[in-house]
């Protein structure tokens, strides 16, 4: 981000600050890694219809996801640059460790969570 073009940020914040998308007018008030520290919505500022990412290295984005599994969401669509290189990093690096702390957790009944 820190060699982000000025004026794309500019057109950016400018469109957003026009939509009638309430998530998108949200994101333009506030940073969401105030009140989760893997959460981060900065790629936003350069890019059109992309979301929070989960950031971290692999435990921590697995821990997070985990967290999200705990609170009933089953499935995910997950996404990085670039695209493909992400794609096989989460695969090898996330998701095989994601799979094993849900493992765990569903051994362990829920009153002893």
């Amino acid at each position: 981000m820190s060699k982000a073009d000025a004026q794309v940020m500019a057109q950016r914040q400018a469109a957003f600050a026009g939509t009638p998308m309430v998530g998108q007018q949200a994101q333009l008030r506030e940073q969401p890694r105030e009140r989760a520290p893997r959460l981060w919505n900065g790629i936003s500022k350069v890019r059109v219809n992309l979301g929070t990412a989960i950031v971290g290295d692999p435990q921590q984005v697995a821990a997070e996801l985990l967290a999200y599994w705990r609170l009933g969401v089953d499935e995910f669509i997950l996404s990085g640059f670039p695209h493909e290189e992400e794609c096989r990093r989460v695969a090898s690096d996330v998701l095989p460790g994601l799979r094993e702390a849900i493992e765990r957790e569903r051994e362990v009944p829920v009153a002893q969570r």
